[in-house]
């Protein structure tokens, strides 16, 4: 957090994060935000991050668990889709 602070305002808007969003914004507004409120803003962001998706994956499986023939159609796509090669990024 300390060195994005620290950057000029044009290699904030270059990047694409929401730190450097935040800090040029505040810039922008002659607002200042301590490394303690930004630093509770990311941990905010990332915990959020990880519930939500806690929560989906929870939910999708309870379903797929209560619906077996919708299941089955998921494997099966799966199956068509990567077949026997180790499941990465290209073919998700």
């Amino acid at each position: 957090i300390d060195n994005r602070i620290k950057q000029d305002d044009e290699t904030l808007a270059n990047s694409s994060d929401a730190l450097s969003s935040i800090i040029l914004q505040a810039r922008k507004k002659n607002e200042t935000q301590s490394t303690k409120e930004l630093r509770d803003f990311v941990m905010n962001f990332l915990i959020a991050g990880r519930d939500t998706t806690a929560m989906l994956l929870t939910w999708c499986f309870y379903y797929l668990a209560i619906h077996p023939e919708v299941e089955s159609k998921v494997i099966q796509e799966i199956e068509q889709v990567i077949g026997d090669d180790e499941v990465n990024f290209e073919n998700i």
